[in-house]
């Protein structure tokens, strides 16, 4: 009785593995991203000199976007973006290449994290759908 396992050989050549099927996108869906990214723009705009009203309107916002898709991987990505890009803001703080206004912790104001998660998911969601609408354009004869 032969126990060992058939292994399939890597693609050769100009072969590559087919790409993880983007998650499906609507107008809709885009829109709903959209108005919440410039929702969060306005929010910093207005409230920058409250950064716990901002963070508390920011939060919110957030949440609105991960609801759209319930997503655990739009989670990590909020996440994980908000804390590296938090984190590069507060390098570049400390280096002494600009300041803000009304730091809290390292230099950084409390709802930065947040904004960069936000834009986190809004580019992920317009790479999405420009996605879609290049396939659309290759598809069509």
């Amino acid at each position: 009785m032969d126990n060992s396992r058939e292994v399939n050989a890597a693609p050769r050549g100009d072969a590559f593995p087919e790409a993880v099927p983007a998650q499906a996108t609507t107008p809709i869906l885009v829109l709903h991203v959209w108005i919440c990214g410039l929702t969060a723009l306005a929010c910093v705009c207005l409230f920058w000199s409250r950064p716990a009203l901002l963070t508390a309107l920011l939060l919110t916002v957030a949440t609105v976007m991960l609801f759209a898709r319930r997503s655990l991987n739009d989670v990590l990505l909020f996440v994980s973006c908000g804390g590296l890009g938090a984190l590069a803001e507060a390098c570049a703080v400390r280096s002494g290449a600009y300041v803000y206004t009304l730091p809290i912790a390292l230099g950084i104001p409390l709802w930065l994290p947040v904004i960069w998660g936000i834009a986190a998911l809004f580019v992920k969601e317009t790479v999405l759908w420009i996605g879609c609408l290049s396939q659309k354009d290759r598809l069509s004869p």
